[in-house]
């Protein structure tokens, strides 16, 4: 969660909340990532009592503001390289959940 905070510092708290549950969850399990849309959405929704929709469009609305309006650099350094275009959620998703492995 500290990462969102220090690369999109202006997202609500529980849209942030769902972005990091994604990057838990495949962290525990990296097949989440081939099934996004059919495992990991459905799974954090069920988690925030939402809809799997309403956490796609959370975890979108992340990756735009972290990309137009965050902290770039630290975004970049998260991924480990310099990102060239605005990730997508499952490309989003996949660097946060890398990044925390490595923290340990």
């Amino acid at each position: 969660v500290e990462v969102f905070l220090a690369v999109a510092h202006d997202v609500e708290r529980e849209v942030y909340r769902r972005g990091a549950g994604g990057g838990q969850l495949v962290l525990h399990d990296e097949e989440y990532l081939l099934f996004m849309t059919k495992r990991l959405y459905p799974d954090i929704g069920k988690h925030f009592h939402t809809s799997a929709s309403n956490v796609e469009r959370s975890i979108r609305t992340i990756v735009t503001i972290c990309w137009n309006e965050g902290n770039r650099n630290l975004l970049d350094r998260i991924a480990g390289y310099q990102l060239l275009r605005k990730p997508t959620t499952g490309e989003f998703i996949s660097i946060l959940a890398f990044y925390l492995k490595v923290q340990g």
